[in-house]
Parts: C-alpha cells; sequence; structure tokens
C-alpha cells in the first residue's frame, strides 16, 4: 500500500491540471472490427473471421498520453469437432482499460499506440451429450492497440489494429477433456467518433 501511495505522489506533479478537467478531452468512439482468433482450435470450431463490436472513451491526460476504457462484444456460432458436428455458440465481453501515447504528425492526422488490461467474460453453449452444455467463465488477460485518426471538425475516424491475448483455463471435471485456450486474437476494423 506505501509503494501505491508513493507512486502516485510521484506521478501527481507530472500530470497537467488540465487532465483533471472532466469537462474536455473526451473521446467517445464507436468501432467495428474483424477478429481473427489467435487460436487455432478456435478457428476449427468457428469461424476464422468473425466480427467484433465495440464502444471506447478515451480521456487526455498530459504530454500525448490518454486513459481509456473499451467494451467490445463478439458472438458466434460454430460446429464440434470430431466425427459429431454438434452446434456450438460462443460469446465473448471483453472489458479493457489502458494507457495509450498519440504522436499528431499531420494537422488533422494523429497516430496512437497503447496497452492494457482485460477482464472478459465467456459464455458457451454446446449441443453435445459429451460436454457440459452450459459454461460461463471469467478471466484477466491483456491488450495492446495502435491506429491512426483523421480529425474532422468535431468528428474523428479511426483505422485501428489490437491484438487481445485472453488465456482460459477450464478444468477437466467435465465429461470429456477441455483444453485450456486463448480465445483471444487480431482485430482489425474503423472507428468513428467526436472530441468533447
Amino acid at each position: 500500500m506505501r509503494i501505491v501511495i508513493f507512486l502516485i505522489a510521484i506521478c501527481l506533479p507530472l500530470l497537467e491540471l488540465s487532465a483533471f478537467d472532466l469537462k474536455c478531452g473526451w473521446e467517445p468512439e464507436v468501432r467495428a472490427a474483424a477478429f481473427y482468433p489467435s487460436s487455432k482450435k478456435f478457428r476449427k470450431i468457428y469461424h476464422e473471421w468473425d466480427a467484433d463490436y465495440q464502444i471506447e472513451i478515451s480521456k487526455s491526460i498530459c504530454y500525448g498520453f490518454s486513459g481509456w476504457v473499451n467494451g467490445s462484444w463478439l458472438t458466434e456460432r460454430g460446429r464440434s469437432k470430431g466425427d459429431i458436428k454438434n452446434s456450438s455458440r460462443i460469446s465473448i465481453v471483453p472489458i479493457s482499460f489502458g494507457a495509450k501515447y498519440s504522436y499528431q504528425f499531420a494537422s488533422c492526422w494523429k497516430a496512437y499506440a497503447g496497452v492494457g488490461a482485460c477482464y472478459t467474460f465467456l459464455r458457451m453453449k454446446d449441443h453435445s451429450p459429451f460436454v457440459d452444455n452450459h459454461l460461463h467463465k471469467q478471466s484477466w488477460g491483456g491488450v495492446a492497440k495502435t491506429g491512426i485518426q483523421f480529425y474532422w471538425k468535431c468528428l474523428f475516424f479511426d483505422l485501428f489494429a489490437d491484438y487481445l491475448y485472453q488465456p482460459f483455463h477450464f478444468s477437466n471435471t467435465s465429461k470429456v477433456k477441455r483444453d485450456n485456450v486463448n480465445v483471444g486474437g487480431y482485430k482489425l476494423g474503423l472507428g468513428i467518433g467526436f472530441r468533447l
């Protein structure tokens, strides 16, 4: 606890007073992405490319740094592996937060890169007699993000690429063995937002 208080005391003078102005510096954004799972097993059961929908809010702090919060949602239907192709459905809801650094390289263009932590809710429904039909799990993971934003008046357009690392560990107490899997992957997409 002393270390946390010490770090906060050191970092506070580095922040500009404008960072604490709650009226300006906000950038809410709606994003849509194509999601490519990093797990080969995930791609075999579900599809190689899935739609991912996001809402992100960032707040500029100082010297090009911003804090951000992101919520996304992905749901997909697939077929289980093996000879019997039972249907399966998965829903993934990651809630992430972190920091990013932005660099304005032209009057209307800005590039950014950031990292953060992610807490993900996983829900699976399998129509198979060999596994538990309903599974609900939560897990911590990480996210890295990069992108280019184009500003026009109070609007901005965001071309982004994110990588989500999201491991889930399954116990083998069910009817058959479930392997551990990373349900994260690459997200490539577009966003639109506005500056407050």
